[in-house]
């Protein structure tokens, strides 16, 4: 009996030790800099925006830059399963893109320092295949400082 409960454990402590790590990619805290890169399906040449911002303890900032709109932006952020869920807490005018804005859904790629954000888009109504649509993507492509 002894020799079978010895085998049980020792096959127990086996299957413990190859459990794999369920670590998920979560944004570091710090400043991180870099670009917002709007992609289109549309024009082959995309926009790249400068950018910083500030992540710590689920919150962020983005750091102004007086030459864009929105100048500013920041708010609250949670993460799970390689996404994360920005929202920001500004208000502001109608006269830009809102997708600009650090808001909404994102997946999360993490190399190293470097962090790429992808604006994750969730169709609100069926789309008919004899209407095309322009795909839009918004990357923050970042390196931590």
């Amino acid at each position: 009996m002894k020799k079978y409960l010895l085998i049980f454990t020792a096959f127990l402590i086996i299957l413990s030790g190859c459990k794999k790590s369920s670590t998920q990619p979560s944004i570091a805290n710090g400043t991180y800099s870099g670009v917002i890169k709007v992609s289109s399906s549309v024009y082959k040449m995309p926009t790249t925006i400068p950018i910083s911002i500030s992540f710590n303890n689920e919150k962020f900032a983005v750091i102004p830059d007086p030459t864009r709109k929105p100048a500013t932006g920041s708010g609250t952020y949670s993460s799970k399963d390689g996404t994360a869920n920005f929202t920001d807490s500004n208000v502001y005018t109608a006269d830009f893109d809102w997708n600009l804005i650090l808001n909404g859904e994102y997946t999360i790629e993490i190399s190293g320092n470097n962090l790429m954000l992808t604006k994750q888009f969730k169709p609100t109504q069926p789309v008919n295949p004899a209407v095309s649509y322009a795909v839009i993507t918004y990357q923050y492509i970042l390196t931590k400082n």
